[in-house]
């Protein structure tokens, strides 16, 4: 039983299988609650991320927010996104590899002619981060993808949504409110945030 229940504004949410993307093995919602882990990956990795950005002010802010929400589900979750292959024979042939470090999948529906946001599934390449990133923390990778989904929490349309991007993803408002998140001073201890996502995660 789930205790929250689909959103009135989104009725895709209610759903089962467009819920989870068509994927019901990979996106699992054990409990119902609104932040919550994709099953398999990294998971330990994706903790470490995801404490990082809790010791600090404004990206913990927007992980209680989205944790509180009864109308808005984040999943966050790893995979390899960029092959390692294509990697290669970029530099191989002298090519400056595009990587993508992560990806942030809107979810809502249609409804009354404008497109309402009923969540976001978050995609980090754990490993790729770690090896070719600057911040091989991931901390400022998994800033950036946050601050697209507060952009879809707070009434974002696609098209702003994508604007997160623009002129491209290294400079473009995501990117510098990520850069910006990533930079506060921590003001809460890797332990204590350790036991607040576990709260998060179980809807406390």
């Amino acid at each position: 039983m789930d205790p929250v229940g689909g959103s009135p504004r989104a009725p895709a949410s209610w759903n089962r299988y467009s819920y989870v993307i068509g994927n019901p093995l990979r996106f699992v919602d054990p409990n119902g609650q609104r932040l919550a882990l994709a099953a398999g990956g990294d998971e330990n990795g994706l903790r470490k991320v995801l404490t990082a950005l809790l010791i600090r002010p404004t990206p913990r802010r927007m992980l209680q927010q989205l944790a509180a929400s009864k109308d808005f589900t984040a999943t966050w979750g790893t995979k390899s996104i960029t092959p390692r292959a294509k990697v290669a024979m970029d530099e191989k042939n002298r090519r400056l590899p595009r990587i993508t470090f992560a990806l942030t999948t809107p979810l809502g529906s249609h409804r009354t002619g404008s497109w309402v946001a009923s969540g976001a599934i978050v995609t980090l390449d754990i490993s790729m981060i770690a090896d070719r990133h600057s911040d091989k923390t991931g901390t400022t990778t998994a800033a950036h993808e946050l601050s697209h989904v507060m952009a879809l929490f707070d009434g974002a349309s696609l098209k702003e949504f994508q604007a997160g991007d623009v002129p491209d993803s290294e400079t473009g408002p995501a990117a510098q409110a990520g850069k910006a998140m990533a930079a506060e001073v921590p003001d809460m201890s890797q332990t204590d945030a350790g036991f607040l996502l576990d709260q998060l995660l179980r809807g406390d």
